[in-house]
């Protein structure tokens, strides 16, 4: 099973989104974390998997990722995955643990969203 879905925005840096209490050695999810958790949750349509499901996950991040003098962005890949992953688990009911397979791209864009495929590859990962 595969199914692909479209958000219309994209994640902030991981740098952002989780702030930290050092008085009690705690780290949360800031308010912009948390709008952006709910946001992939309201554009994400419902999904079954199976139990057993093993999961390959692509992302595809649409953007601005040049200045006008043509630099690049520091804006880093990795850091955009781990909220992304985290609403849409959350919302699966499923430990993001089951994500075998993982595929990011940052593709040059004058518009401005998330394209996520989640694909179910159990019968991949077992033989």
């Amino acid at each position: 099973m595969r199914r692909t879905f479209k958000i219309p925005d994209l994640p902030q840096s991981v740098n952002s989104l989780y702030k930290i209490n050092y008085g009690h050695r705690v780290v949360y999810l800031s308010q912009e974390g948390r709008a952006f958790k709910f946001k992939v949750k309201l554009y994400m349509p419902a999904l079954k998997f199976p139990k057993d499901s093993k999961f390959s996950i692509s992302m595809q991040f649409h953007s601005n990722w040049k200045y006008k003098n043509g630099n690049n962005k520091r804006a880093d890949i990795q850091n955009l995955i781990k909220i992304l992953i985290d609403a849409i688990f959350e919302k699966l009911g499923v430990d993001d643990s089951y994500v075998y397979h993982l595929e990011a791209l940052k593709i040059q864009s004058k518009a401005h969203f998330t394209l996520v495929t989640l694909k179910d590859i159990a019968d991949v990962v077992s033989a």
